[in-house]
């Protein structure tokens, strides 16, 4: 041991600084880019979080404001957080906080050389699973002859194909060179793949004369280790006693023009990893790797619980408290899988391997590991893992968020869409920086984010959806299968490739993916211009799919899925291993040449990047320096004049006008004092033509909502019409469910007395009775003033007109429903499909149901419109929010001629025949309540557009009617023709209250 002991500080004074000008050419060009990283990579974080935080203060003020899409900007939002390096919109992922974290401290380990023969001994295994011979004889015969004193290592080929060819050349070779082994485990190994591979050479070399020696060495069977390979790393184990592993990076000598499938590990291997390595997290590349037998043995060995063995083996080492760096030298060169059916495999593969490693992360081994360590082990994981999640989701909705044709950017008002495009702005170029020094720190000449897209997203997604569910299975672990061999079914004829690569590997999805994304685009573009506003038309594409994130996602999306298809039209010439390496004609050694090795990889789809950028900058700068805002229909004091505005009473009704192609409700949000707390704000469109606001159920809310509106200085509302907009009960003797209807008088059926219907006298029709009057049949002899309100009817019948030309929404449900009616011939026009009609509404706080109390209600509004009203629909607002209109009308705040009445259709307010009234109120499914909440969008868009669209030519003086309009008072002056106050004479409110004052008396 003493012995050993000496000879180990002896190779360890053997240790020099490697002295070669290429690399250190080489090294310096590339940490001149690296030392600037961290530093950006802190501006791109800092730049993220302050856009990300500003995007989510405007998606709450947009949902606030019932902005139904934010749910899904939440979603766009949390995937841009997870990715790795596109799209350049929220706080960046793993790489970045990565490369934050080495702020201050040094970047490389230095590059060492072991010289002389006072060597520690290794046994170099070569795991071998079925791949072509020739590749693994070209691995061995370099293994053999690596500049290391022979007697001093040992090269030990693992075969796991049991292949009797292998075992006869590796036998032929041994007798050239005396330190090559070859063993296996059996026939038809079963589990534990590559790791139990590697375990079986750990014992076999146990075995051999002189045990095993003091370092092991892994080369995949594709790996050429150049002559120095051993003495470059080995050094960093000897110079450091806490040292359990040296690792080198990975490269690749058959990478195609281009390296249009991603296949190069540059970033991985340039960046990555040197980041890791300053946070003392680093972590076994697979191959390459030098490591103590003694670490080895103190974990058990190398872990077999994932096909990721580097992984754990890493995450086990460093439990046990060894340290792993990372020799940032070119010492190993290898194969990429020549072609995209093996090149999916691989990546597949390792997929399941890198998610099933975050399981062990939990093990109690890991209480000795930093911070920072545990990061490091678990960052391939979560980053993974979530930009696997996420892209596979966003590759899934952006084509139905784009058909949708709604915005997709969540801002309250035109200053914050402004914000938000400055701040964007400013992360993206902080963002492109960073990825334009990882780019030239790896080899690249252009951003990483333009690099191979997420074209695998739908294969590893479902690889992780597979290997979860086999880990909760009987099934072990899944056996590893080679990814280099050569498919040759994609050398085949043009049919052929299509068949192998479109349908049988399942590319026929980036088909469907491409085309509805394009489609989808159209669509969103469509919805733009169909605003019918040309001065927003700039703002209504922006905020769509030509907003700059969205236009990188959905770019890069139709760019990445292209990759399968072009590959399946044109696939690339991978180099030929002979035009890639010099090889002795002699002892047919192989190294891979200059050229190979030095090869920048430029892709050829530079000039698309480049666009992209260029795009994305323009964009977002015009965006900053222009003003999407139209003129303004404001006076000089900023009061808004409303053409149009629409009264809905709760939520649903007010969001089937939000994201809407015709007009943008939500770019202005009003604060008005007196609102429902539960919908405080009015919502206009930019310019102020069109705005809205919600009561909130029952006559109270809507009463003290609209005279909040009504006498608030915010608005001048007395050139404005409008348009409630809302559901209702129908009575199946007119129409049905779904139909739209218009209405002349609203009739407050409730504003009477109540009997208990149990004990009502038997000449009584009902238990109602009007004020004042002790049967159901007189008129009320005492009058509130609120029974009964006329609207304008040339008006009605315009907006009649105008919604008849809408194409009105039905359900199923709805159409099976409502033929329950057909048996009765006086619910004939219940059984019908949805139709748009002229007929009245009543008022009442209690919903009711039940023929008796149709019947009733039905014969009240005759009554109180002296047999001119026609009973249709129950609503619950309706005379509360004429009375404060009116109100405002006798104070010159609005006109009251200027009212539309729309309720659509949303269930019957009796049974069918033989159906219960409990039934019909509480249990049926009528399904007309959707039909009728779609409806009021698309009859009354009609009738909003029917106004603008004629506004200076009929609208803007007003629709004069040729009927008496407003309340049973005359309070407005003329005549009511209902009622008995048509002799009030010429001062409508003095007579009002000198008839109020009459009724008392007479019921005192």
């Amino acid at each position: 041991m003493a012995s050993e002991t000496n000879r180990w500080e002896q190779a360890a004074a053997n240790v020099e600084p490697l002295d070669d000008p290429y690399e250190k050419s080489r090294e310096a060009e590339q940490m001149l880019f690296m030392k600037r990283i961290p530093k950006a990579a802190l501006a791109s974080i800092i730049s993220s979080w302050i856009y990300f935080l500003y995007s989510f203060k405007c998606l709450l003020d947009a949902q606030a404001a019932g902005f139904w899409v934010t749910q899904v900007r939440l979603l766009l939002t949390l995937y841009q957080l997870a990715n790795r390096s596109d799209e350049s919109i929220v706080p960046r992922g793993p790489t970045h906080l990565l490369a934050f974290l080495v702020l201050g401290k040094e970047k490389r380990q230095p590059l060492l050389r072991l010289v002389g023969d006072i060597c520690p001994t290794v046994d170099v295994f070569i795991a071998y699973c079925g791949e072509e011979l020739e590749v693994l004889l070209g691995t061995a015969r370099a293994a053999a002859a690596l500049d290391y004193p022979k007697h001093r290592y040992r090269v030990i080929v693992l075969d796991d194909s049991v292949s009797s060819i292998v075992e006869t050349e590796i036998r032929q070779l041994q007798c050239v060179s005396q330190n090559v082994f070859y063993t296996t485990r059996g026939s038809k190994p079963k589990t534990h793949t590559k790791a139990g591979n590697l375990n079986h050479g750990l014992k076999y070399v146990s075995d051999l004369p002189g045990g095993p020696s003091e370092l092991v060495a892994v080369l995949d069977v594709d790996m050429i280790p150049s002559q120095h390979w051993l003495r470059a790393l080995v050094p960093h184990i000897l110079t450091d006693p806490g040292v359990a592993m040296a690792n080198p990076p990975q490269r690749q000598y058959n990478i195609p023009d281009g390296d249009p499938l991603g296949q190069s590990l540059d970033v991985l291997f340039d960046m990555i990893e040197p980041l890791k390595n300053a946070t003392n997290s680093a972590w076994c590349c697979g191959t390459g790797f030098v490591v103590r037998r003694d670490a080895l043995d103190g974990i058990g060995g190398i872990p077999e619980e994932s096909m990721n063995e580097d992984i754990l083996t890493s995450f086990y080492l460093a439990a046990a408290g060894w340290r792993i760096v990372y020799v940032h030298e070119d010492v190993q060169w290898g194969l990429v899988p020549s072609t995209i059916t093996s090149h999916l495999k691989q990546a597949k593969r390792w997929c399941a391997g890198i998610i099933s490693c975050a399981a062990v992360f939990y093990s109690p081994q890991a209480r000795n590991m930093t911070l920072q360590e545990k990061y490091g082990v678990l960052f391939p994981a979560i980053a993974m893992a979530m930009t696997i999640t996420f892209n596979m989701a966003i590759m899934v909705g952006l084509p139905l968020l784009l058909f949708s044709g709604a915005p997709l950017v969540a801002y309250s008002t035109e200053s914050q869409l402004r914000a938000v495009s400055v701040l964007f702005l400013v992360q993206f170029l902080a963002i492109f920086s960073f990825d334009f020094l990882a780019a030239k720190a790896t080899n690249y000449h252009l951003s990483l984010m333009f690099s191979a897209g997420p074209w695998t997203v739908p294969f590893q997604f479902m690889t992780i959806v597979q290997f979860a569910i086999s880990a909760f299975s009987a099934r072990g672990a899944p056996l590893f299968t080679p990814s280099g061999l050569v498919d040759i079914q994609t050398t085949k004829t043009f049919a052929s490739r299509i068949k192998v690569v479109l349908w049988d590997n399942g590319f026929i999805v980036h088909v469907v993916i491409s085309m509805s994304l394009v489609a989808g685009i159209v669509a969103s573009a469509n919805a733009a211009i169909q605003t019918n506003n040309v001065q927003g038309l700039w703002k209504d594409l922006l905020v769509r799919a030509a907003w700059p994130p969205i236009f990188q996602m959905w770019s890069d999306y139709i760019l990445s899925c292209w990759t399968p298809i072009s590959y399946t039209l044109n696939p690339p010439t991978p180099p030929s291993r002979n035009s890639s390496v010099d090889r002795d004609p002699k002892t047919q050694l192989a190294y891979p040449n200059r050229h190979a090795k030095d090869q920048v990889r430029v892709r050829p789809s530079q000039l698309s990047a480049i666009l992209r950028l260029m795009y994305s900058l323009s964009l977002s700068f015009a965006s900053v320096i222009a003003s999407p805002t139209s003129n303004l229909d404001v006076r000089h004091d900023g009061v808004i004049k409303p053409k149009v505005f629409l009264i809905d009473m709760f939520p649903p009704e007010a969001e089937v006008w939000y994201n809407i192609p015709e007009f943008n409700l939500l770019e202005r949000n009003i604060t008005v004092p007196g609102f429902s707390p539960l919908f405080p704000d009015a919502h206009c469109t930019e310019n102020g033509d069109i705005c809205q606001l919600v009561t909130g159920e029952s006559e109270i809310n809507a009463a003290t909502t609209l005279t909040a509106l009504t006498f608030s200085p915010l608005f001048d509302l007395r050139k404005t019409y409008f348009l409630i907009a809302g559901i209702a009960g129908i009575s199946p003797k007119l129409a049905t469910l779904g139909s739209v209807t218009f209405a002349r008088y609203a009739i407050q059926v409730a504003l009477q007395y109540e009997l208990d219907a149990r004990s009502i006298p038997e000449n009584f029709t009902t238990g109602y009775i009007p004020q004042g009057s002790v049967f159901p049949d007189e008129y009320p002899q005492s009058i509130y003033g609120t029974e009964v309100f006329e609207l304008n009817n040339p008006l009605r019948q315009l907006a009649i007109a105008f919604a008849r030309t809408a194409t009105l929404n039905d359900s199923a449900t709805a159409i099976s429903y409502r033929a329950n009616y057909a048996s009765s011939l006086a619910y004939m026009p219940g059984s019908q499909p949805p139709s748009v009609l002229g007929c009245d509404v009543t008022t009442s706080d209690t919903f009711f149901s039940g023929t008796l109390l149709s019947e009733a209600f039905e014969n009240t509004t005759r009554l109180f419109t002296n047999g001119s009203g026609v009973y249709c629909t129950t609503a619950q607002e309706d005379n509360a929010t004429l009375e404060a209109l009116l109100r405002g009308a006798i104070n010159n705040r609005t006109d009251f001629s200027r009212i539309i009445i729309m309720r659509t259709a949303s269930d019957f307010d009796r049974p069918f025949a033989e159906e219960p009234d409990t039934v019909n109120l509480f249990y049926a499914d009528q399904g007309g309540f959707e039909p009728a909440v779609r409806n009021i969008y698309l009859a009354g868009v009609k009738v909003v557009q029917g106004v603008l669209g004629q506004w200076e030519g009929t609208f803007e003086e007003g629709v004069k009617p040729d009927n008496y309009i407003g309340d049973i008072f005359g309070s407005l002056g003329g005549v009511p023709d209902f009622g008995p106050g048509s002799e009030f004479g010429d001062d409508p409110v003095f007579s009002g209250r000198k008839m109020r004052r009459r009724w008392w008396r007479r019921r005192v």
